[in-house]
C-alpha cells in the first residue's frame, strides 16, 4: 500500500470514528438537557426547599450539574485543556451518582459503622485508581493528526499514554456498584423475610427495582465502553460512550433523589432508613406533561 492510499484508509477510519463519537455525544446531551427541563420544575419543588444540608441534596446537585457541564461542553469544540475539564466532570458525575447509591444503603443498613467502612474503603480504592489514570491522562494528553503532522487540520483528536488503562475505572465502577447491589439486595431480602406483606413498605420494592435497573444501566455501559477501550484503534469513539454512560447515571441518581422527595409518605432523603412499614414511595417517571412512562 503506498503513502497515499494509507493517509486516505487512515483519514477515513478518523472520520468516520470522529462522526459516531460525535453522534453519540450530541444524543447524550440532547437526552440529558430534555431530562433536565422535565425534571427541573421537580427540582424547584423539592430539592431548593431544604431548611437544612443533606447528604442527599448536596449528592444531587454535584450529580445533576457536573452531568449538566458535561453535557454543554459535548456541544463545544475540544482542545486539551477542554478535554481535561470534560473528563474531570465526568468523574466527578460518576463518583457523585454511585455516591447515592452507597449512601442509601447504608442509611437501610440502619447506618451500621461495618456496612460504612465497606463503603468507604471500597470507594476510596475505587477513585484513587480514577484518579490516577485521569491525572496520567491529562499529564500526557496532545492533541494529534490522524494522518500527518503536516496536515493536522484534517483530523485530529487527543491522545494520551493512558490506553488500555482507560478499562480499570470501568472494571473499578463495575466492581463497587455491585457491592452496593449486593448489599441493598440482601437488606431487601431480610425485610421481606421479617416483615408481612400487609405491612411491608414500598420502599423495599421500590429500591429493589431503583437498584437493579441502575445496575444493569451502568453494567452494559461499562461492558460496552471496556470493548471500545480494547477495540477501538482511535479514542474519539470512547469519547462518546464515556459520555452516554456519564450522562445516564446523572439522570438515574437524581431521579432517584426526586423520586424519594416526592413521594407523598415514607423518607425523603436518601439518608434516612427510617419508615419501612405502610409507606407508599412512588417509582421513578419520565414524563411530560401530556404523557408518563415508569420504569419502577
Amino acid at each position: 500500500m503506498d503513502d497515499a492510499a494509507l493517509a486516505a484508509e487512515q483519514l477515513s477510519l478518523c472520520m468516520n470514528d470522529q462522526r459516531i463519537s460525535f453522534a453519540l455525544s450530541y444524543a447524550s446531551g440532547a437526552i440529558f438537557l430534555y431530562d433536565f427541563l422535565l425534571t427541573f420544575p421537580d427540582e424547584m419543588s423539592h430539592m431548593w426547599r431544604f431548611k437544612r444540608v443533606r447528604a442527599g441534596s448536596i449528592l444531587f446537585f454535584i450529580a445533576r450539574y457536573g452531568g449538566f457541564t458535561s453535557a454543554i461542553i459535548c456541544f463545544l469544540p475540544v482542545d486539551v485543556a477542554l478535554g481535561n475539564v470534560r473528563t474531570c466532570m465526568r468523574l466527578v458525575t460518576i463518583v457523585s451518582s454511585d455516591a447515592v447509591l452507597a449512601v442509601r444503603t447504608w442509611a437501610i443498613w440502619e447506618r451500621r459503622k461495618s456496612v460504612l467502612l465497606l463503603l468507604l474503603c471500597t470507594a476510596l480504592g475505587a477513585i484513587g485508581g480514577a484518579v490516577f489514570i485521569l491525572e496520567k491522562d491529562a499529564s500526557t494528553s496532545k492533541m494529534s493528526p490522524a494522518i500527518s503532522p503536516l496536515l493536522p487540520n484534517l483530523c485530529s483528536y487527543i491522545e494520551s499514554d493512558v490506553t488500555n488503562l482507560w478499562s480499570i475505572p470501568y472494571f473499578l465502577t463495575i466492581m463497587y456498584e455491585t457491592i452496593t447491589l449486593v448489599l441493598t439486595l440482601a437488606q431487601i431480602l431480610r425485610w421481606r423475610k421479617r416483615i408481612p406483606a400487609s405491612v411491608r413498605s414500598s420502599l423495599s420494592d421500590a429500591l429493589w427495582k431503583d437498584g437493579v435497573t441502575y445496575f444493569a444501566f451502568m453494567l452494559v455501559l461499562s461492558i460496552i465502553n471496556i470493548g471500545l477501550v480494547f477495540q477501538v484503534t482511535l479514542p474519539q469513539l470512547r469519547s462518546g460512550g464515556s459520555q452516554l454512560q456519564t450522562c445516564l447515571h446523572s439522570m438515574v441518581a437524581t431521579r432517584i433523589i426526586l423520586s424519594m422527595a416526592g413521594s407523598s409518605s415514607g423518607p425523603k432523603n436518601i439518608e434516612d432508613g427510617s419508615c419501612m412499614t405502610l409507606t407508599t414511595l412512588q417509582p421513578i417517571h419520565f414524563r411530560s406533561s401530556s404523557t408518563r412512562l415508569s420504569y419502577a
